[in-house]
């Protein structure tokens, strides 16, 4: 793969509107070419409780003639970078070691293909966050570097993902949760996020509680087991994710198993919208 490098925007350049505020809003490229680069669903993740450090995930679509490289990118929040997910043994399945890690090259992308940034896989860290700014400020512009092409400006919504209610968060502190039958102790009809967002917390703030977050985890696996799964939705990650999760609780790893806990985190509120109330 080609080194990514910074191209600066050229006097001849066209400028796109669109009509959501999570696509994008501005771009500029060679005006030489035909088609656009374009980026749609991008949103960004608030940090965990005391962590500075949020994510951004979307799609970034190649629908130009030749190749381009998404270079760099850089946002007002503070300092921004590619990331990719990878396996330090490849080719190994779920029992592979697996971190995330700054994919500095950037990523390449032929006429016609598609980029998704989403839990798990290639996504977009902010380092060194002003939590409260991003919380009151709705939306956040990352300015793409297309090698290639020019300067791809997005407007991306804030999210917490604290979508489950009080009364979801009731259930889990007394026990009572659609991810496990109190009585029975049988997986629910429905993963518990709750608890999965409660150890992802946990785990940025510094706590770890190896019996407890594998307790999550194995009731989040055996949940999996026995709801629906929609056909778009990509278990195999998730339950990779968790299996990962459990290994780095188990070797008291606390910054994996913070990492992990980040993604099944984002994985699992991407499959809760299917199975709410």
């Amino acid at each position: 793969m080609a080194v990514a490098a910074v191209v600066a925007l050229l006097a001849s350049c066209g400028t796109q509107t669109v009509n959501s505020p999570a696509d994008v809003t501005a771009g500029s490229g060679d005006s030489a070419h035909s088609g656009a680069v374009t980026a749609a669903e991008m949103w960004v993740r608030m940090p965990a409780v005391g962590q500075t450090v949020a994510a951004a995930y979307g799609q970034i679509s190649n629908d130009t003639a030749q190749m381009v490289t998404v270079a760099t990118v850089h946002s007002g929040l503070g300092r921004a970078e590619l990331h990719e997910t990878v396996s330090d043994t490849p080719g190994t399945g779920s029992g592979g070691v697996m971190r995330m890690q700054h994919r500095s090259e950037g990523f390449e992308l032929a006429a016609g293909e598609k980029l998704t940034f989403e839990p798990g896989g290639a996504h977009v860290m902010l380092f060194e966050v002003d939590v409260l700014g991003l919380r009151l400020a709705k939306t956040v512009t990352l300015d793409f570097e297309i090698f290639g092409w020019g300067t791809l400006s997005v407007e991306a919504e804030v999210r917490e993902l604290d979508h489950m209610n009080h009364e979801d968060h009731e259930q889990h502190d007394h026990g009572h949760d659609h991810g496990q039958d109190p009585l029975t102790g049988e997986a629910g009809d429905r993963l518990d996020v709750g608890a999965l967002h409660r150890l992802d917390d946990e785990l940025h703030a510094g706590i770890l509680e190896v019996d407890s977050g594998r307790q999550v985890v194995a009731d989040a696996l055996a949940t999996l087991e026995v709801i629906d799964i929609p056909e778009d939705f990509d278990l195999p990650a998730l339950i990779r994710a968790l299996e990962n999760l459990d290994d780095a609780l188990t070797n008291g790893d606390i910054e994996l198993a913070a990492e992990w806990a980040f993604i099944v985190h984002d994985l699992a509120h991407a499959l809760e919208p299917h199975h709410s109330h």
